[in-house]
């Protein structure tokens, strides 16, 4: 574990479960009661891409051997499931900003597994468009963000990534659609703020990263050195 993370870790996390709102002792992100119930992501058995399990002796997952991905890895604390899923449905659509601590502790849990982290230059959170923030009145992801950069002691790069228009609903579409879909929908605003940067690009859920993977592609061409990715939670894969 990095010793900088811990030090961070110590003295970061609320005193309130993020999942059920009980009084934790020690700054925890989550009581022990719903530590046991969420599926954290093991680092031996997951995909060094996405963070998708795998078998045993794998490298990639299915669908990373499938799939190209612009960026470099996704680092993913849970499975969206559960408690888990209920908390950033919250976070999300119920006018729970406060919870967004809480839930950027469970990133920061998973980066603080790695000895060997990438030496971040700065922190990006996917952007909402102008309509949906209005809509919301917070752009969740850029609220985690905003505790991972400070907590890293990174630079938060704000009103870098701009979401230009919005884009039917994707739940339902194959990967290469997603892709489709997402095309001309972010825009780097700031290139020269990127230029030369290793990035960390902070999302809520990872489902087949098709929206990161945009985001990637457009920081990468607007000149960034490389990108990684976190995130709260992934989905699991269809069988």
């Amino acid at each position: 574990m990095s010793k900088k993370i811990e030090s961070f870790l110590n003295l970061f996390f609320p005193s309130r479960c993020v999942l059920c709102d009980r009084v934790v002792k020690g700054k925890k992100s989550v009581c022990s009661e719903c530590y046991e119930k969420l599926t954290f992501l093991s680092d031996e058995r997951t995909c060094k891409k996405c963070s998708h399990p795998i078998s045993e002796g794998a490298v990639l997952c299915d669908a990373c051997l499938v799939h190209q991905h612009y960026f470099t890895a996704n680092f993913a604390a849970a499975v969206y499931k559960k408690e888990l899923r209920e908390a950033i449905i919250k976070y999300k659509f119920y006018k729970r900003p406060d919870l967004h601590r809480g839930l950027a502790g469970l990133i920061l849990m998973r980066l603080a597994k790695f000895d060997l982290l990438p030496k971040f230059d700065a922190v990006i959170g996917v952007p909402l468009s102008e309509k949906r923030l209005e809509e919301r009145g917070y752009e969740q992801a850029v609220l985690l963000a905003k505790v991972v950069a400070e907590e890293l002691g990174v630079k938060l790069l704000k009103r870098c990534i701009k979401k230009i228009k919005d884009v039917p609903a994707q739940s339902k579409l194959s990967y290469a659609n997603r892709q489709k879909n997402l095309r001309g929908v972010f825009k780097v605003i700031n290139p020269e703020k990127v230029k030369g940067k290793v990035i960390l690009l902070i999302d809520d859920i990872y489902t087949t990263g098709a929206t990161v993977d945009e985001i990637a592609k457009i920081l990468l061409e607007a000149g960034a050195k490389e990108i990684y990715v976190a995130t709260v939670a992934l989905t699991e894969l269809e069988s």
